[in-house]
């Protein structure tokens, strides 16, 4: 079933975008998180389902159609195995390897997964999917750059992890965009769950500084 969209005012998406980014960037820095303050994000999260709702934005749209996931993976695949290898050769040759039971670790997988698909929502699903109704060019080259950019920001100040989301944004977003038939954040959320796990193995917290953003960052 096709699903007809919405005609989108560039600047109604512009708006859109940056009142649910501000919202974030408020929750983050009140020190909001999704334990204690499960209820804000709530509504953030039914506040960006409404806007989906109004401009009729279909699953394929969103990037939540898991029949996308097969040409995704086919498209990128090489590009994360690439990539994934590459985190461990460096990661193996500097031998900075964060010890701990094989359990734990399996877990924290399984958790990382869930928390980029999430995360990829958010950046493409959403935000990026404002971006290109305000260019009203879903292919424009700005777009996959001003995504990273935010996507960074996010993490602020954690320099480390700052340059991290910066360049992955970016990427995520070019191949989020790049065949509109095809977008697939399950894929995406794959991919970041896993260099995510990575980075978390092989990166020490001298340099990451214990993956904290917002205010928390301060304290610890």
């Amino acid at each position: 079933m096709t699903t007809v969209e919405r005609k989108r005012s560039s600047w109604a998406q512009l708006f859109w975008g940056i009142v649910f980014y501000v919202s974030i960037m408020f929750g983050i820095w009140r020190g909001y998180d999704l334990h204690n303050q499960s209820w804000f994000y709530f509504f953030v999260l039914t506040g960006m389902a409404g806007i989906h709702g109004f401009y009729r934005e279909g699953l394929k749209k969103i990037g939540l159609w898991p029949k996308s996931f097969r040409v995704a993976f086919a498209e990128n695949g090489e590009s994360l195995l690439g990539l994934v290898m590459l985190i461990l050769f460096l990661g193996l040759w500097f031998g900075s390897i964060r010890y701990n039971d094989l359990s734990r670790l399996i877990s924290n997988l399984a958790a990382t997964f869930i928390w980029g698909l999430f995360q990829q929502y958010l950046l493409n699903g959403f935000f990026v999917n404002r971006l290109a109704g305000f260019f009203k060019d879903e292919k424009d080259p700005m777009i996959p750059w001003i995504a990273g950019g935010l996507f960074a920001l996010v993490h602020l100040p954690n320099l480390f992890l700052m340059f991290v989301t910066f360049f992955g944004g970016w990427a995520c977003a070019k191949v989020f965009i790049k065949h509109q038939d095809h977008r697939n954040l399950y894929f995406l959320g794959l991919a970041h769950g896993l260099v995510s796990w990575l980075l978390y193995i092989f990166v020490p917290d001298s340099i990451a500084h214990y993956y904290i953003v917002g205010p928390g960052y301060f304290t610890r």
